[in-house]
């Protein structure tokens, strides 16, 4: 095989472009550039030309072969010169791109899967095979099914905890006393079922409910105003006093917005309840007919059960 690798690079360096420059300029990956100048693939016909095009040469020069001399500046030739045979061997289909995770070749433009992926504020584009890709899928997929089972546990264990302690907490101050008073009893027993209900929907994290809590507390934590004093003994104590009024009325002010959302939260629970159910349980199953999808999908890429 004719190795072009050593040439390209000359080129390239010549030109003052880096792997990635060429890259962008050919539309294929960094990688696949770097694997040409390492003579691990060779470039297609197509790609052949483009390069050709770009570094304003010949194909022939590519391979190393020197361009011919002006007819002015070399005699004629006593007698023609033999055929040079010129045996290159060149892969039976052109690499298109090249797996940024596995390596791998791809030859095929239904194997290629191109993705933006964003790392904070800088986004970064990626070259996969299908089956790469049909990993990944699975691997967030399985996630997501993993941080479901999560929500449901921590919001079957910690809702009704909370709902039972409140309602043993009822249940003592309704008997503690000179008698028994149903009437607590009663409202703690409602207290307790709107607790349970509210919690389950903040745990599931699946309606309007968790985001309207923490929307409305949120309007308890107001700046408080400068405050203007002179510089003696009376205008120290001044501050003090204000700094300490307005710190108490900054915990009251937050006090009062939790306890507002908290209320709010239970009333509008008994209503988003069901449908936090509903929501899950329909995730839930979209879910695993998407893991089993993309299981299946895997199976039939590699040609073996996914593990």
């Amino acid at each position: 095989m004719v190795k072009i690798g050593e040439k390209l690079k000359t080129l390239r360096t010549e030109q003052h472009l880096t792997q990635k420059d060429l890259a962008e300029k050919l539309n294929v990956s960094a990688q696949a550039v770097s694997r040409w100048e390492n003579d691990e693939v060779e470039p297609s016909l197509e790609t052949l030309g483009q390069l050709a095009s770009i570094f304003s040469v010949s194909v022939d020069e590519l391979f190393g072969k020197e361009p011919p001399a002006s007819p002015a500046a070399t005699p004629a030739p006593a007698a023609p010169p033999a055929p040079e045979v010129r045996y290159v061997e060149t892969p039976a289909r052109p690499v298109l791109a090249v797996c940024e995770v596995c390596n791998k070749p791809m030859y095929e433009a239904n194997d290629i899967w191109r993705e933006t992926v964003t790392h904070g504020r800088s986004t970064e584009k990626r070259v996969l095979c299908r089956v790469c890709h049909e990993k990944e899928t699975l691997s967030k997929l399985r996630g997501e099914s993993y941080d479901l089972q999560t929500h449901w546990k921590r919001a079957w264990i910690w809702s009704p905890l909370a709902a039972i302690a409140l309602l043993i907490l009822s249940i003592i101050v309704s008997v503690s006393g000179e008698g028994f008073t149903p009437s607590i009893l009663i409202g703690g027993i409602i207290v307790s079922v709107l607790l349970l209900t509210f919690l389950v929907c903040v745990f599931l994290d699946n309606t309007f409910v968790g985001e309207m809590w923490e929307d409305v507390a949120s309007w308890g934590f107001v700046q408080m105003p400068g405050i203007i004093f002179s510089l003696d003994i009376d205008g120290i104590i001044f501050l003090i006093v204000v700094r300490v009024l307005l710190s108490i009325l900054s915990f009251l002010l937050a006090v009062g917005a939790a306890i507002l959302a908290t209320a709010l939260g239970l009333i509008l629970g008994i209503f988003a309840f069901p449908f936090a159910i509903s929501i899950h349980r329909r995730t839930v199953r979209d879910t695993y007919t998407k893991i089993k999808t993309s299981e299946h999908t895997l199976e039939r890429l590699t040609g073996k059960a996914s593990a």
